[in-house]
């Protein structure tokens, strides 16, 4: 029977290796149990999912005041707005964090990022929330925009 280590290198996956090199760029991971020390960087995926909860807070309620207040949707039931979005938030972030970057210059990153989260965005406010298309790029575009913007500030 072959151990966890031997089974990882036929796999073709070097742990030491890959250890290592985490705790090269992560000196968190190499911190002992009994250090009284800060961290000295956070995870990126740990950033990420600061980001998620950040930019629900930040979006969601936004979305339920322009939908229930500034479009007049108070037949809407604020359940559905609420779910919707952090649909929108859910489906967008991750492939803005993790999928996108590799295919996009650093000095268009941000730019493009956000014009596809927008677009993808306006879409899922137009089929689940049932706004128009105009309604749907707005309440995208607000949303977004505002937590770029307090996003900068608070992360």
């Amino acid at each position: 029977m072959l151990d966890l280590r031997q089974r990882i290198s036929l796999w073709g996956y070097n742990l030491h290796h890959h250890v290592t090199t985490a705790a090269r760029l992560n000196p968190c991971t190499v911190a002992s149990s009994n250090s009284l020390e800060p961290p000295v960087s956070m995870l990126y995926e740990t950033k990420f999912l600061l980001a998620l909860v950040t930019t629900w807070v930040i979006e969601i309620p936004l979305l339920i005041i322009l939908v229930r207040i500034v479009y007049h949707k108070s037949e809407m039931p604020v359940n559905k707005i609420f779910f919707t979005g952090l649909l929108c938030t859910a489906l967008t972030l991750p492939y803005l964090w993790f999928v996108l970057p590799p295919f996009v210059d650093a000095a268009y990153y941000p730019m493009i990022g956000e014009a596809l989260v927008v677009i993808v965005e306006a879409g899922i406010l137009n089929r689940v929330i049932g706004l128009d298309l105009k309604r749907s790029i707005l309440c995208s575009v607000a949303m977004n925009v505002l937590s770029y913007m307090l996003g900068l500030f608070l992360l």
